[in-house]
């Protein structure tokens, strides 16, 4: 009898590990025994034939034998009194008229709602889960072939051979799908623990682009205070503008015996009328889009892109002042030179020339203002287009 224990033992490949496993497993399986044994008998009354052979008290009797039958399993003593016990309870239930495949599909019903209690309510790693349900499975295989050994004793051999070999099949799926279901476990386990590691890495690229978002919102908000006050230093700079043309036109009036040249400095200071309108028209689109550019950054579509399309116009507009700006200077010029040429023929006109020259330096001095205020509007934007 040993060496035929031995043998059964060594064909489950129950080793001293699974031994130790099942001692690891019994004060958290204890207390989902007489649940998983009660189930097991309420399974069976629901096959038809055997639907009249269990009542309630033999239920209860049944499950409290078959828990503390487990209980004495779970605690690793896999030897000949184990068989004993599992064989006598084969034959009890053959000897109840339980049929055979009514307990194996009940038996199959109780493993797993121990299996399922294990997975959902005690806390063990993943890879120790596996080890342990491993060994679990294996002995409550083992135990049921001896069950169905008995049953085999119990019946006619040949008729039952058939069907021992049939359920043999069974136990045999049953094996490798928890298999299965075990690597399965393993693998769903390994992902969310990957999960876990991407969902901080998301958390601190949030953070950050919290943090870069908060940024432009200041810089931003900068930004458009400045294009405000370019806004308004440009409107006083068209107005000394408009000054100055006037006052060369009573230089022209003035000045009748230097028609020509007189000509010639009118087309220059509409020129400047020009530049100075243009300069205008620029700071309204500034302005313009400084707004824009807030609502872009308070919105930060896809990390501020639409923000960068705004700022890009902004620095283009920045460029185009600075360019007129610029050809100011050269008309400014140009128009010192035509003075020279005409100063002989403007001596009756000394007062209005003195006049209109200092409205032209007032305008000078506004053109350098807004020169100033979108030079600080241009730097905000730069730091804007870094984050």
């Amino acid at each position: 009898m040993q060496d035929d224990t031995s043998q059964l033992i060594d064909f489950f490949q129950i080793t001293s590990q699974d031994k130790a496993n099942l001692s690891n497993l019994k004060q958290k399986i204890d207390p989902h025994l007489t649940k998983a044994s009660t189930t097991l008998y309420q399974h069976i009354t629901k096959h038809p034939m055997s639907a009249s052979l269990l009542n309630d008290r033999t239920i209860e009797e049944r499950a409290s034998y078959q828990s503390q039958y487990w209980q004495e399993m779970v605690n690793g003593r896999i030897d000949e009194g184990f068989f004993r016990r599992a064989q006598q309870i084969g034959k009890i239930h053959n000897d109840n008229n339980i049929d055979m495949e009514n307990y194996i599909g009940a038996y199959a019903h109780m493993i797993s709602n121990i299996v399922s209690d294990l997975m959902t309510k005690e806390r063990m790693r993943p890879q120790q889960m596996a080890d342990h349900v491993s060994s679990l499975i294996k002995v409550s295989l083992l135990d049921l072939s001896q069950a169905l050994t008995s049953y085999v004793d119990s019946q006619n051999a040949d008729d039952m051979r058939d069907n021992a070999l049939q359920n043999l099949r069974v136990i045999v799926n049953i094996a490798s799908e928890t298999n299965e279901a075990m690597i399965t476990i393993a693998e769903l386990s390994n992902d969310l623990n990957h999960l876990r590691e991407q969902s901080q890495e998301i958390a601190s690229a949030v953070e950050e682009l919290v943090a870069s978002v908060g940024e432009i919102a200041r810089n931003t908000e900068g930004a458009s205070n400045d294009a405000h006050v370019v806004e308004d230093t440009a409107t006083a700079g068209v107005s000394a503008a408009n000054s100055a043309v006037s006052t060369m036109t009573e230089i022209s009036t003035t000045v009748a015996t230097a028609g020509s040249e007189v000509g010639e400095l009118q087309q220059a200071f509409y020129s400047i009328n020009d530049i100075v309108k243009a300069i205008d028209d620029i700071a309204s689109q500034t302005n313009l889009l400084a707004l824009n550019a807030t609502i872009e950054s308070a919105r930060a579509g896809e990390a501020g892109k639409g923000f960068a399309v705004v700022a890009s116009e902004v620095k283009n507009l920045a460029n185009q002042t600075a360019r007129e700006t610029e050809n100011i200077r050269a008309q400014v010029q140009t128009l010192g030179s035509d003075i020279d040429r005409i100063v002989d023929s403007m001596q009756v006109g000394g007062r209005a020339v003195d006049e209109g020259q200092s409205i032209i330096n007032e305008t000078g001095q506004e053109i350098n203002a807004i020169g100033e205020q979108i030079r600080a509007l241009t730097g905000k934007m730069a730091e804007v287009s870094t984050i």
